[in-house]
């Protein structure tokens, strides 16, 4: 089977369209109708209803998960003939969600670079569904992103280890000058406003129940928020390692919640293929994570035996 037609067909499904799927694959609309009906010629009959609205017919549901099953096959065989025919250099491609670029990453990468200075180095940031279609599309072969894993794009990846990311809620002295244990209703009661940040996969059902008790809330990326709640706009839930300055230099305070429950956030580092993790490079990486967890206090689960 002629590999571009299937990523054709993928793209197409992802994309609900023929002619952003010709855009992410930088080809014309033309070009790929002509893949995809080469793709319906071979299977016997249409993929798609098209229309107003493109939508897979019940042949085309039931031959998408083989397409990407092929697809990802396909990929294993090039990555397993790309490192055999690697010669002296590491080289690394990966995505991280955006709070770790600089959380995590920054030091990680000076370690590596240290280590190996003439080191190949791709690193993208992202959302999370825009980390799984890197690694889907082998844009990149490892990501950091959020776990588990809920979107079916996305099928079985290769895990080397997990981290539970600790979350406090975090104010300023201003408008919380106790500073010490209260009842998320007495906090709210000073708040101008809860700052609501979706910065997990699926937003906790208690940070929306805090939203809806509180007197006013707003929806803002995690560094407005940061900068609301240190001009003592408002508060709200945020990862440890992006306040913990913050909170060492009295610039914000960190209440225990008595009636919210300990928060965290799971990430995990995953490749498209345990294989990946048999190069030097993919090793030093998990190593120099491991180090900068280790580092900032936060543990680290489900490593690979072969890792350690």
């Amino acid at each position: 089977m002629d590999v571009d037609l299937l990523q054709a067909f993928d793209q197409v499904a992802r994309e609900g369209s023929f002619t952003r799927a010709a855009a992410r694959l930088d080809l014309t609309q033309g070009a790929v109708s002509l893949r995809i009906q080469a793709l319906e010629a071979r299977l016997g009959g249409l993929l798609f209803r098209r229309g107003r609205r493109l939508q897979l017919t019940d042949r085309g549901r039931r031959f998408l998960p083989y397409a990407r099953r092929l697809l990802a096959m396909w990929g294993e065989g090039v990555e397993a003939a790309r490192l055999a025919g690697r010669g002296q250099g590491g080289h690394l491609s990966m995505a991280v969600l955006r709070s770790q670029s600089s959380l995590l990453m920054g030091p990680v990468v000076e370690r590596l670079l240290a280590e190996d200075p003439g080191m190949t180095l791709v690193l993208r940031e992202g959302l999370h569904h825009e980390l799984v279609a890197a690694l889907h599309d082998r844009a990149v072969d490892l990501a950091m992103l959020a776990w588990p894993n809920l979107d079916p794009l996305l099928d079985q990846p290769s895990v080397a280890l997990t981290v539970a990311e600790p979350v406090v809620f975090a104010v300023s002295p201003a408008l919380w000058p106790a500073g010490g244990p209260a009842s998320i209703d007495a906090v709210l009661d000073v708040l101008p406003s809860f700052l609501l940040m979706r910065w997990w996969q699926v937003t906790p059902d208690v940070v929306m129940a805090v939203a809806g008790r509180a007197r006013h809330h707003i929806e803002v990326p995690m560094d407005v928020g940061l900068h609301l709640a240190l001009a003592g706009r408002g508060g709200g839930f945020f990862l440890a390692q992006e306040v913990a300055p913050h909170l060492a230099a009295g610039r914000l305070v960190a209440p225990v919640l008595r009636d919210v429950q300990a928060l965290s956030r799971d990430i995990a580092l995953v490749a498209r293929s345990a294989m990946q993790w048999e190069e030097p490079a993919v090793r030093r990486l998990v190593a120099a994570i491991r180090a900068e967890l280790a580092r900032q206090g936060i543990a680290v689960a489900n490593l690979l035996p072969e890792l350690l």
